[in-house]
């Protein structure tokens, strides 16, 4: 009830002062009177909130599978309950250095509709439909304010963001959308901030005007860090509709549970801009929440829906996935069983530079310890694929202990750490992972030193285990931290070594070991059982058949 409070007593506030001399407080209130749509952003309007568009029939809007609802989180089922949908694979939309644009035009409007130009092409979101694997492109950003659309509990947050996401084949009209909650706060968002200065400043230096589509060349979109929730990626699926005219009910919604934060000022600059850009246009954009009579899907992507308590022997037996493929991973190396030259290796290029450098590193603090980074973007380590050399981009780093995933020989290390890499190739979903064993020794591994340092000193300052995508201040040098003392490797074409294991990996598979503890051993036991104190400690797939694949050993 606070929360609708202090909208009601911050839009009375708003509407007076906002526009800057465009309009005096009456000519707001008579402005808001009028159904004058030449003057309005869209045919419809928010006069009645949507409520005329399902009474006249308007369009699709009077369909059963309407967005937005209310989301009452005591009676979410599970997502793996969900039988004809899978939860969504963020893939590259989860790594701080997959931008989804920099060059991109802005409504200076009601909803400032961020539509970007030029997506990248490879690691795109997924989501299985019916038992094929879709990728969605993202294809534009807007906003809902001063009441969002969606409802939790029955209360709306100040702002909601829609990030709206396309069939990446173009052969179906199917939709993916992203729903993020912003709430009041102190500190303002530092996406809208440069959203709205970059086109404030572009509009008042370039002669563009409001209530008209503005070229904004250097406002970089970073989906991780710029628009989803800071901490936790737990979200509610349901099927929906646009929320919008003309409502076709073909949206796979994803609404998040942690909200964002945003300030009074920033929400007073989409009140201006949305007047200025139509004097009558309504300021709280939203349509009210429409009739469930469907089911709802809570998903939590930490801890993962799948477990190692029977080593992935499930995951191929239940059919889970693609995770009874022929080529799956990981296997054992069979060092008397190699054919050198049947599948490419890598040349590493830049890895193997003292300044190829990954920088703005998150941590996951659980199980994995999964580091995502922003990696370079030249002199990039290359794999030959169907006769074509692809550059690859590093976007995580991982870990599996205290059992190490690959085997060689039948011999187990007691850690093996997992470099992915996306092809930069346009339309192109292909990874390369380099795998880096380590063994017991009485030395420490420097990096892991900094890593667990770094990891702990975030959990006792503002973070928790559990949390995902914490920042935290770790400079990666592959060459130093995590390349072994020869670049001699085995390469063989294999799969992700967790759900939803798609064979889509060139495996590079280092020879010589990297060398821990077992107090840094420890280190990862800790980060596992306080994030999810029933979580295997030993987070390694079963060796899995290699089906006469062959494997190189290079040199």
């Amino acid at each position: 009830m606070a929360r609708l409070v202090l909208l009601g007593a911050l839009l009375g506030a708003l509407c007076a002062t906002a526009v800057q001399g465009s309009l005096d407080g009456s000519q707001v209130e008579a402005g808001l009177g009028r159904q004058l749509t030449q003057d309005k952003p869209h045919e419809y309007n928010y006069n009645r909130h949507g409520i005329d568009w399902r009474d006249e029939g308007l369009d699709n809007c009077a369909g059963s599978m309407q967005s937005p609802i209310n989301i009452d989180m005591a009676t979410l089922n599970r997502g793996e309950e969900r039988s004809d949908v899978s939860g969504l694979y963020l893939n590259g939309l989860a790594s701080p250095a997959y931008d989804v644009a920099a060059d991109v035009t802005v409504n200076a409007e009601q909803d400032m509709k961020i539509t970007f130009k030029d997506v990248a092409q490879n690691n795109m979101p997924a989501i299985k439909i019916d038992g094929s694997d879709m990728l969605f492109k993202p294809v534009q950003l807007h906003f809902h304010h001063f009441l969002s659309e969606h409802a939790i509990n029955g209360a709306h947050y100040p702002l909601e963001a829609h990030l709206v996401m396309g069939d990446a084949s173009g052969n179906t009209n199917q939709l993916a959308v992203l729903g993020i909650m912003y709430q009041y706060g102190e500190q303002p968002d530092d996406f809208v901030r440069r959203l709205q200065t970059k086109t404030i400043d572009e509009i008042a230096t370039n002669g563009a005007g409001y209530g008209e589509t503005v070229n904004v060349t250097d406002l970089s979109v970073n989906i991780m860090k710029d628009v989803l929730p800071p901490t936790h990626h737990n979200y509610v699926g349901y099927d929906g509709s646009l929320t919008t005219p003309p409502c076709d009910e073909r949206v796979k919604w994803h609404v998040f549970t942690e909200p964002r934060t945003i300030t009074t000022g920033q929400l007073e600059k989409f009140l201006m801009i949305t007047k200025r850009g139509h004097t009558d246009a309504i300021v709280t954009n939203n349509r009210i929440v429409q009739p469930i009579g469907r089911p709802l899907y809570h998903y939590k992507p930490t801890p993962a829906s799948y477990n190692y308590a029977r080593k992935g022997i499930d995951w191929r037996e239940a059919g889970l996935d693609n995770c009874a493929g022929d080529r799956q991973s990981p296997i054992n190396i069979d060092t008397t069983d190699l054919q050198p030259g049947a599948v490419s290796g890598i040349s590493l290029n830049g890895l193997e530079s003292q300044s190829f450098t990954f920088t703005d590193a998150y941590v996951n603090l659980e199980q994995d310890m999964k580091v995502s980074f922003t990696a370079p973007t030249n002199n990039l380590p290359t794999v030959n694929i169907d006769g074509n050399d692809e550059s690859f981009r590093p976007i995580q780093l991982h870990f599996h202990h205290f059992s190490s995933e690959h085997t060689v020989d039948g011999m187990i290390y007691p850690l093996e750490a997992h470099l992915v890499m996306a092809s930069q190739a346009e339309n192109s979903n292909q990874l390369a992972v380099i795998a880096i064993f380590y063994q017991y020794g009485s030395e420490a591994d420097d990096f892991l030193t900094r890593l667990h340092t770094e990891a702990i000193s975030a959990q006792q300052g503002n973070a928790n285990w559990g949390d995902n995508n914490v920042p935290i201040n770790l400079p990666i040098t592959f060459a130093t931290d995590l390349m072994p003392s020869s670049t001699e490797h085995w390469a063989y074409e294999g799969s992700l070594t967790t759900p939803p294991c798609d064979e889509r990996v060139r495996w590079i598979v280092m020879k010589e070991p990297r060398t821990t503890t077992a107090e840094q051993m420890e280190t990862f036991k800790t980060a596992t059982v306080n994030a999810h104190y029933a979580a295997e400690i030993v987070n390694n797939r079963a060796i899995q058949e290699r089906n006469s694949r062959p494997i190189s050993s290079i040199p």
